[in-house]
């Protein structure tokens, strides 16, 4: 499998793309990928991703950007983190029932037909307006002709040491949906074996480079757009597991995640964000929101590798029984 992945390149766009979560998941699963472009309006985002892809164009709002049937661009996987501050639990609350780009993205979707559809949500969309925004969401995937399945993924599972838990949304378009339910089964069944050699791990991904001792949490709770324990006073009791308490010598102090620790926390390289002009105080809580919204690349890694094996099986077995047929 890994030398199919390895000799095979695949085409890959990214709306909402954040600082680039999905883009990174794509290296670290060993999946060679051509970025046809990415679609970001989030100013410092942009710049992010500029730095850390300067060859891919950022087309700004997908919804204004129009393709002749000639220019189309050939996609292999479409992967969108549909913005979820409107549907998320994390405030405390219900999800609201607030507008979506659900509509302009299968729109778009429908013009650009990948053969694959990855969308990471957060929990809340699924109880979002009694459901009817979750199901919105797959008949239009459904009447679009593609076979969907979905479930909500703890990057917990996957071994990073965050309690960060996503929906996740697959379509796949053609003889590749065939095997569509099983890409979750097995993700999950990868994630737990790999969990097993992350145990020792798990308590010391939060810490930094010098010799500690974290005492709480074992995971950092979800890192929130808001900036709740990153950047100020936890609310509620869920958003305790952002306050870290660490012993230093005799001491004991209580304190936030650094930036590093929460990049690290959502599978980015401590150094992400730097070189990118810097956050005044006042933009701290962009930064949060940034890191907070972004893919975790972890997950993402599990899910990308095994879409595109199910994408190049299909592919060869396609190829083979079209070979076979001009041979009859």
């Amino acid at each position: 499998m890994s030398k199919l992945l390895s000799r095979a390149t695949l085409s890959h766009a990214s709306i909402c793309s954040g600082i680039g979560g999905d883009l990174l998941a794509f290296e670290q699963a060993g999946v060679t990928a051509r970025h046809h472009f990415i679609s970001e309006i989030d100013s410092k985002a942009a710049q992010v991703l500029a730095l850390h892809f300067p060859n891919v164009p950022n087309i700004g709002n997908f919804n204004s950007q129009y393709w002749r049937d000639d220019e189309t661009p050939q996609i292999d996987i479409l992967s969108c983190g549909l913005p979820g501050q409107a549907h998320s639990y994390a405030k405390g609350g219900q999800p609201s029932d607030a507008s979506e780009i659900s509509p302009e993205l299968l729109d778009f979707v429908e013009l650009c037909r990948p053969a694959c559809v990855v969308i990471e949500s957060v929990k809340g969309s699924i109880g979002a307006e009694n459901g009817r925004h979750n199901r919105r969401l797959l008949r239009g995937l459904r009447e679009a002709g593609y076979k969907t399945a979905q479930a909500c993924l703890d990057a917990r599972s996957f071994g990073a040491s965050i309690r960060s838990e996503r929906v996740w949304t697959i379509g796949f378009l053609g003889p590749a949906g065939r095997g569509c339910g099983e890409i979750f089964s097995l993700a999950q069944g990868d994630a737990r074996r790999a969990a097993k050699g992350e145990k020792k791990r798990s308590r010391t991904t939060a810490r930094p480079r010098a010799r500690t001792d974290i005492l709480h949490p074992s995971a950092i709770g979800t890192l929130m757009a808001s900036g709740a324990g990153m950047i100020r006073t936890a609310g509620f009791g869920g958003e305790l597991n952002s306050i870290i308490v660490q012993k230093l010598g005799r001491k004991i102090i209580c304190r936030y995640p650094t930036r590093q620790e929460c990049l690290r926390l959502q599978g980015f390289p401590e150094w992400w964000l730097d070189h990118i002009a810097e956050f005044p105080h006042r933009e701290k809580l962009h930064a949060c929101r940034l890191i907070g919204n972004a893919m975790q690349v972890q997950v993402a890694a599990f899910l990308f590798r095994r879409v595109a094996l199910q994408l190049l099986l299909a592919k060869a077995q396609e190829a083979k029984a079209h070979s076979e047929g001009q041979h009859k």
